[in-house]
């Protein structure tokens, strides 16, 4: 790995934190990065979390792996996964109306 390798990008949006890779074409791991976020529990059996803790995480993350090396101009593609299922709702503007209600909440 030479530091101009192309690299591909991994972000999970998991039930405790997000966790970033950049890998090269080979699978070595050339920056990694996590961001905490927390789940409020305001009621026996509810499980929520706010979005807009996991859009911190993710400029958190890409910005480790980027302050790591892996600069966007070397991204050649992007994998998302996700904590399902977690249910999100949004006004017309796509901005979250409430917390989100993750699977760990006896109401999903």
């Amino acid at each position: 790995m030479d530091g101009t390798d192309d690299l591909y990008i991994g972000l999970d949006l998991g039930t405790s934190s997000l966790k970033g890779v950049a890998v090269t074409a080979g699978g070595e791991i050339a920056a990694r990065g996590h961001s905490p976020y927390p789940t409020s529990r305001p009621q026996v059996g509810w499980a929520e979390q706010d979005p807009t803790d996991w859009l911190a995480a993710l400029r958190q993350v890409v910005q480790q792996l980027i302050d790591d090396g892996a600069t966007a101009a070397r991204w050649r593609a992007i994998g998302l996964s996700g904590m399902i299922p977690t249910l999100v709702t949004v006004d017309a503007q796509g901005a979250p109306t409430g917390p989100a209600i993750t699977w760990e909440d006896a109401r999903a």
